[in-house]
């Protein structure tokens, strides 16, 4: 399957993707019934981590995956183009790039947790460092720039889609487990 980033107006995403899965069922292209959309959102919590709510805002406000069996031909340009709220295809609508490489890579990465990743999970090491031990955020995702303890986020710069894109994602905070603990001691 090949990946596209699609540049949307910020806000309607989700009324953009719905759009344009109508447009893919009632269209008469062989290519349109296997066209998937993502909005990737991640969940934080706002209001303090006691008493406070969560809330699921995009991921990449503005943009809009579209992952398509073969190459992205005319005819299913032309109707994409046609949705509602629709800007322009990364990098242009002259030259459509499937992503590939580092971009790929991210790609699958979000695949892996949804269209809505959760919290990751981090604890803080000796040296007083976040440590992702799991989630969404684990592994070379991006480079934390920020750790914010009192709102539980940590601030992520991301180089993706041709721009450097800084990303704020939470996370639950869990203790050492006291054998892990014992044995860093000897």
């Amino acid at each position: 399957m090949n990946y596209y980033c699609i540049m949307v107006r910020t806000g309607f995403e989700e009324e953009f993707k719905a759009d344009a899965l109508e447009k893919m069922k009632s269209s008469h292209l062989e290519q349109a019934s296997s066209t998937q959309f993502w909005c990737f959102k991640r969940k934080l919590r706002i209001g303090g981590k006691e008493n406070g709510r969560v809330i699921v805002p995009p991921l990449f406000p503005g943009y809009i995956f579209m992952g398509v069996n073969g190459e992205l031909d005319n005819y299913l340009f032309e109707e994409i183009r046609k949705v509602k709220y629709f800007y322009h295809f990364l990098s242009s609508n002259t030259n459509r790039v499937a992503l590939y490489g580092r971009d790929l890579e991210i790609m699958h990465h979000l695949l892996r947790f949804g269209e809505t990743s959760g919290f990751s999970k981090a604890r803080f090491d000796e040296n007083d460092r976040i440590e992702i031990v799991d989630g969404f955020a684990k592994g070379k995702f991006g480079k934390i720039l920020k750790v914010d303890r009192r709102k539980q986020r940590v601030t992520v710069k991301l180089d993706f889609c041709g721009s450097i894109n800084t990303l704020v994602l939470g996370y639950e905070l869990i203790t050492q487990a006291p054998e892990e603990k014992d044995k860093k001691a000897e």
